[in-house]
């Protein structure tokens, strides 16, 4: 059937092909309200996120960023054919009325009765064959215009109820993607907290310098060949005595740290300036100043003659010293000296602060 149409129907392709182009810019072809409402709050809601990125260097919010750019564009392709679905069916609906006006005061019972009664009229003789052929044609028009109209009518019934259920299953796969939204950034913030609190619990781990030196000695032995008691190792290591590989030696026990290794007598390749740092999973050489490998954070401190480069371990809040320099404060009292903690509001990591 042919509608007349007053309006312009508007393309679902050229809507979907404006948000790829524009973003939620190309939606004011579909919907004013809907590009209004994304423009402001998609790139408001991204750009936050990325800018939460960029300043904290979280790479979680990198993520969440990327996440809702991508369902910020599904959103917009939703939103933008649902719209056009609604206006083209707005349109539609008006077509069918200016085409089929309802007759409310003629029924099919009426018009059936009226062609009984001009028929038997004919018989009778009172209508002429003209005027009879005239009247019938004129009622089976009426017939026909009352049906087509009831037809029109069921049919924007049936069409009505079909666009009720792609608009209501457009709104639920929107609603749909805004909870797959919030559940991934639930999981990603989550598995992110996780991640720094496990750090936070690795990173803040204080030694244990209450252990009896014989329970750190036997722990020593039994994972290493490091002879605790005579601070030296028993078994040369090759060189280059840099070579980080080489001198990587796992440790079963947690919480030992600083153990100085002197010079050994059967000729190892160690010097008296090197020390050995325990942590969870490995022990690392520190030779001076050249952190080999490390774990902690390392803080290199240089003496008033720019000799006997010391190495500070931070633990927590507070920061072990190692090595032959002593600390002191502004009051030159001393602070800490070899293996002592000291917290680093009492101590500027300075030369002034450093004497022998």
């Amino acid at each position: 059937m042919n509608y007349l149409i007053t309006k312009q129907p508007k393309s679902k392709g050229i809507a979907i092909l404006l948000v790829i182009l524009f973003g939620p810019l190309g939606m004011f072809y579909s919907t004013i309200a809907g590009g209004l409402t994304m423009t402001l709050a998609a790139p408001i809601l991204v750009l936050s996120l990325f800018g939460k990125a960029w300043s904290s260097h979280d790479f979680a919010f990198n993520m969440l960023g990327v996440l809702w750019t991508f369902l910020s564009y599904i959103l917009c392709f939703l939103w933008a054919v649902s719209a056009v679905k609604d206006y083209n069916s707005k349109i539609l609906t008006e077509a069918y009325d200016n085409n089929y006006p309802s007759i409310p005061t003629e029924t099919k019972e009426m018009i059936y009765q009226n062609l009984e009664r001009i028929k038997k009229l004919h018989v009778d003789g009172i209508l002429t064959d003209e005027m009879y052929e005239q009247q019938k044609n004129e009622y089976l028009h009426r017939l026909g215009l009352l049906d087509q109209s009831q037809t029109s009518l069921e049919y924007q019934v049936e069409f009505d109820k079909t666009f009720r259920r792609n608009r209501n299953a457009y709104k639920s796969w929107i609603i749909v993607l805004l909870v797959v939204g919030l559940i991934g950034t639930w999981l990603i913030l989550w598995a992110d907290n996780r991640n720094k609190k496990q750090e936070s619990i690795t990173q803040t781990k204080t030694i244990d310098y209450s252990s009896p030196e014989e329970k750190v000695t036997e722990s020593i032995r039994q994972t290493t060949d490091f002879d605790a008691s005579k601070k030296v190792l028993t078994e040369p290591l090759p060189d280059p005595i840099l070579n980080t590989d080489a001198i990587r030696i796992n440790i079963k026990e947690k919480g030992i740290s600083g153990f100085k290794v002197n010079s050994a007598s059967d000729g190892t390749n160690i010097e008296s300036s090197s020390y050995f740092i325990f942590t969870d999973k490995n022990i690392y050489l520190i030779k001076n100043d050249v952190p080999i490998k490390y774990w902690r954070v390392i803080k290199t401190i240089v003496g008033p003659n720019g000799e006997g480069d010391e190495i500070i371990t931070k633990e927590g809040d507070n920061f072990i010293l190692f090595g032959s320099v002593r600390i002191v404060n502004k009051q030159n009292e001393e602070i800490g000296y070899d293996g002592d903690f000291c917290n680093i509001e009492e101590v500027e990591l300075n030369s002034k602060y450093i004497k022998k």
